[in-house]
């Protein structure tokens, strides 16, 4: 049940933008402008790490943009978790993607990897993304929804890549 909580906690994080970042280095910040000078592409950037109970979480961004400005963002994260709770966490996460892939633009989907692994892919099309639509799946109020998604990735549609990297990937490593 910790499990399902904490991947729940790290999608609705993801999805407001809510998250921890780490500070990159200046290092970091220079490999991965040197990535995005062209002005059209597609950068993936990825991210392992264990989670507190010792769980592997692998985590894969698509950025896909043109003229600098990021038009798509597809997340593919696996997660190992307790055999015991993969049912119950599969069932929950689908019904949260039914009601994001109500958004036009968003498209969430849940599975099964393995026994003991849970897969989701979240694919966000900024040019027909209605970012209205997702802050009201997300509060019962039009000033909670405003002030809960004004940080994150997808309140912005003309967001340009090197500072989309810099606020989102920071902790990533990108190619």
């Amino acid at each position: 049940m910790k499990k399902f909580l904490i991947l729940l906690l790290a999608l609705l994080l993801l999805v407001t933008g809510c998250g921890d970042k780490k500070e990159a280095s200046s290092n970091d910040d220079d490999s991965k402008a040197k990535e995005t000078e062209k002005t059209s592409g597609t950068l993936t950037c990825t991210k392992s790490e264990k989670d507190e109970d010792g769980y592997l979480v692998n985590d894969t961004m698509e950025v896909t943009y043109k003229d600098k400005k990021v038009t798509r963002v597809k997340e593919t994260n696996i997660s190992e978790v307790d055999k015991d709770y993969l049912d119950m966490s599969v069932s929950f996460g689908e019904m949260l993607a039914e009601q994001l892939n109500k958004v036009d633009g968003v498209n969430v989907v849940y599975s099964k990897e393995g026994e003991d692994k849970l897969k989701f892919i979240m694919d966000i099309d900024f040019k027909t993304l209605d970012v209205e639509a997702l802050k009201k799946q997300f509060s019962d109020s039009e000033d909670e929804s405003t002030e809960s998604t004004n940080d994150s990735f997808y309140s912005n549609k003309d967001a340009n890549i090197d500072d989309f990297v810099k606020k989102n990937l920071a902790d990533y490593t990108c190619k």
